[in-house]
């Protein structure tokens, strides 16, 4: 199984990332359904593997800020790969992930060790069919972009289907996300 942790974008906020997603440049758009803030990549897990997560995530105290949309951004430099919204970074959604992150290496998942861009991502382009100067107008265009904040109230542990038009994901298991007091 192909894993990750992450949380569920609700339909209000999905909405919008729709609409922003169909001003877009042609590309390859990231399904209403599929639209989810990764905290944590997994890669591919045993059963065992999941059992001994979901018991270490059973026991942890989980929290989370408000997320809040602010912002687009695209990875890829010169040549864009994905076009995102980004989620505006805080020290408690950090701490979240690291926690989340750390957790899984001590189950035994071989988490990578990259820094935590929190976003959406919207579409992905293929290297040989994107106008890069059509995604920079784009962004550029688009200028401060936001949507109202939300407050979580779970983390999910997804599993990725990879098919030829793009993956799916399923949800595995809940965990119950309290809200940070201290924002």
């Amino acid at each position: 199984m192909r894993l990750f942790l992450g949380i569920a974008i609700p339909d209000l906020q999905r909405n919008g990332l729709a609409g922003l997603q169909n001003r877009l440049p042609p590309g390859r758009a990231v399904p209403w359904d599929n639209f989810h803030l990764t905290l944590t990549f997994l890669g591919d897990a045993s059963d065992r593997m999941v059992d001994e997560l979901d018991l270490a995530l059973n026991g942890m105290r989980l929290v989370s800020p408000e997320i809040r949309f602010s912002g687009l951004g695209q990875f890829g430099g010169a040549n864009p790969r994905a076009v995102w919204a980004a989620v505006r970074p805080q020290p408690e959604l950090e701490n979240l992930q690291r926690r989340l992150s750390n957790a899984a290496r001590n189950v035994g998942f071989d988490v990578p060790n990259r820094r935590f861009i929190p976003h959406v991502t919207l579409t992905r382009f293929a290297s040989d069919t994107v106008d890069s100067s059509a995604v920079a107008r784009f962004i550029e265009g688009i200028g401060r972009f936001e949507l109202p904040s939300f407050q979580p109230y779970a983390l999910t542990l997804w599993r990725s289907h990879l098919r030829s038009d793009g993956p799916r994901y399923e949800a595995l298991l809940d965990y119950p996300v309290r809200p940070d007091q201290t924002t």
